[in-house]
């Protein structure tokens, strides 16, 4: 992870010259999928830094849309995929897989251990 947050950086680094007078960076490629790598970023350069929705190759018609015509507003959802198909055997999977109910500052106490999360809505 710190390799590559180095790499990154170095990178985002050769267009510094240009990126003087730029209010933001924006991150695209399946390595803007990182979402620790582009915090590093983010806070190295001290630039606002955007990700778009789909940055991987997936997304490439999605720049080129947005290249010709912006956004109107910022957009609050972080994600808008398919609904879970599996949804109705959440419990199912919870005992399974020893899974848990537990409260959001539960979750938080355990990210702050670094431990990894996964969280079903």
């Amino acid at each position: 992870q710190a390799l590559l947050e180095e790499v990154l950086i170095d990178n985002v680094r050769r267009f510094a010259p240009k990126l003087k007078d730029a209010t933001g960076i924006v991150l695209g490629g399946d390595l803007a999928l990182n979402v620790k790598a582009n915090y590093a970023v983010q806070q190295h350069f001290q630039k606002r830094t955007w990700v778009p929705s789909s940055p991987s190759d997936d997304g490439v018609g999605i720049g080129a849309i947005w290249g010709i015509h912006r956004p109107w507003s910022h957009q609050e959802l972080m994600y808008m995929g398919l609904p879970v198909l599996d949804i109705d055997q959440l419990d199912e999977y919870r005992m399974k897989y020893n899974g848990e109910m537990v409260s959001i500052q539960k979750v938080a106490d355990t990210l702050l251990e670094g431990k990894i999360v996964g969280v079903m809505l």
